[in-house]
C-alpha cells in the first residue's frame, strides 16, 4: 500500500528507489533457491544467506561498514549449517558456477 502510494506513511516523504529494488531483488534470489532446491534444508540454508548478503551489501553501500551483529551470528549459523544440512549439487547451478565454467571437449 506505501510503495502504491509512493510515500512513507504518516512522514509524507517519497520512498527510496533502494527500497523495492532490493525487495525486488530478495524476492528473485528466493524464487530462485526455491526452484534449484525445492523445499529441503538447502532451501533454507541459501535463504538464510541470501537475506545476510543482501543486509550486508546494502549496509556496505549505505555506511561502508559491515557490522558484527550481522557478519558474527552468521558465522555462527554457516558452521551449524555445515555441520547439519548436506552439501547439495544445486549449489553449483545457485551460485552461477556453471554458467561461467569453461568446458573442454
Amino acid at each position: 500500500m506505501a510503495v502504491a502510494a509512493r510515500e512513507v506513511p504518516r512522514i509524507g516523504q517519497p520512498i527510496s528507489p533502494m527500497y523495492p529494488l532490493i525487495e525486488l531483488s530478495t524476492g528473485l534470489l528466493f524464487v530462485a533457491a526455491y526452484l534449484d532446491f525445492g523445499i529441503t534444508q538447502a532451501t533454507v540454508k541459501w535463504l538464510f544467506f541470501t537475506c545476510l548478503v543482501i543486509v550486508l551489501t546494502v549496509t556496505d553501500l549505505r555506511v561502508r561498514m559491515l557490522p558484527d551483529a550481522i557478519n558474527w551470528p552468521g558465522f555462527a549459523a554457516g558452521l551449524l549449517f555445515s555441520a547439519f544440512v548436506r552439501r547439495t549439487m544445486g549449489s553449483r547451478s545457485f551460485l552461477a558456477i556453471d554458467f561461467f565454467q569453461v568446458r573442454c571437449r
